[in-house]
């Protein structure tokens, strides 16, 4: 084949331009690499725009430790349980199950005394019977349970006006009135009570026993620890209610107060004696002190001084009616109080809205009352003594 003029010259001229082209490039090899110093930034370009195969750089941990302390590790407490109290003498609970409340009937006859089981009652509430000049007594009983209460007599109508504060209270009677506008059956069931014992009507009757050493009707008694074995988780359906507000830190002092006296009737005159010792009142029927006579009646050796740490005195109306002239009393509304309170005394008031709350009781300036852990007694007495006396 052959080759054209222009193609032979062209090809002659790209031999000669050749060599002089490769040697003008070892000649500018230099300046190009004092260009690529000069600008770094494209190198560090480069080098992150390309990744790495080398091996990673592993850090130096052979520096010195820090000087500076290394804070302690917070601490969180364990969280502790809700302290339970009794909410009728303000003491420490173990559990909720503790609380298994009673109220008993108590004879507060000249021949019942000395009563058994008071120095185990929480709240011991005093209170007319009838037009005749004698009084009895609800035992308010929280937990800490006698196996021997009484004597015991019949319920009365007003004592679940008592009653009805205390939810999932237990009861405890030697009978009851039953008479029209009187029956304390019925109004056991406005109180909502679910559960009672009873000598004569029955549920468990075989629960009392009769004490020789008296006469009937001042020698009825129970156990109330076999009582609540009987009642089983009665109670367990009921919340713990609220009731005093106690106070641990209230002063003890023998003041004005120290002593106390209350006539319920011309031949019926009770005294409170504060002992600052004791941190409360030793109480006396006509000079006569109040004791528990244990279990053995006859004995007084066997008796225990029984210490009050708080008296509420309420100021209320009295009614009474039907064949055996029954007494009851204003139980809602309000009314005057008296208190005595470690070895002071104060003046108050006492307010309760409608049936089945509790009473609860107010000093002069309209605050809620506040309490000695502890027994409290709870006279229930005629608002106008002056004109009840006058009948007696």
């Amino acid at each position: 084949m052959k080759v054209s003029k222009a193609i032979r010259i062209a090809m002659a001229l790209l031999m000669v331009l050749l060599p002089l082209s490769l040697l003008a490039c070892s000649e500018t090899a230099p300046e190009a690499q004092t260009a690529a110093e000069e600008t770094p930034t494209s190198v560090l370009a480069l080098v992150t725009a390309i990744p790495s195969t080398a091996a990673p750089t592993v850090p130096d941990t052979s520096e010195e430790p820090s000087s500076e302390a290394t804070p302690a590790p917070t601490v969180i407490p364990e969280a502790t349980p809700d302290v339970l109290y009794n909410p009728l003498n303000g003491s420490v609970l173990g559990s909720k199950e503790d609380f298994t409340p009673f109220a008993v009937a108590v004879n507060n006859n000249e021949e019942a005394r000395p009563q058994t089981g008071l120095s185990k009652a929480d709240i011991i509430y005093e209170v007319y019977m009838d037009s005749g000049g004698e009084t009895r007594l609800v035992c308010v009983f929280g937990g800490n349970l006698p196996d021997m209460v009484g004597p015991i007599r019949s319920g009365r109508i007003h004592h679940v006006h008592i009653l009805s504060q205390f939810p999932g209270i237990a009861v405890v009677t030697v009978g009851a009135s039953e008479k029209k506008g009187y029956n304390f059956y019925e109004q056991l069931g406005k109180a909502e009570i679910g559960w009672r014992s009873d000598a004569v009507k029955g549920p468990n009757s075989s629960l009392f026993w009769r004490d020789d050493n008296r006469y009937a009707p001042h020698n009825c008694y129970a156990d109330l620890v076999k009582d609540r074995e009987v009642a089983g988780d009665y109670f367990a359906k009921y919340d713990l209610p609220r009731f005093f507000t106690f106070d641990q830190d209230l002063p003890g002092k023998k003041g004005p107060g120290g002593d106390y006296t209350l006539t319920w009737f011309r031949k019926y005159v009770v005294t409170y004696e504060y002992h600052e010792d004791l941190g409360g009142y030793y109480r006396y029927y006509n000079d006569q002190l109040v004791v528990d006579a244990g279990k053995d009646i006859k004995n007084p050796d066997d008796d225990i001084n029984v210490v009050f740490n708080n008296v509420i005195v309420m100021h209320s109306d009295y009614t009474y009616g039907g064949a055996a002239n029954y007494a009851n009393f204003t139980n809602t509304g309000s009314g005057p109080c008296e208190y005595l309170i470690n070895g002071t005394y104060s003046k108050g008031t006492w307010t309760r809205e409608k049936y089945n709350e509790r009473f609860t009781y107010l000093d002069e300036e309209g605050n809620e009352m506040k309490f000695c852990p502890g027994k409290t007694w709870v006279d229930i007495v005629y608002d106008k003594p002056e004109q009840y006396l006058a009948k007696k």
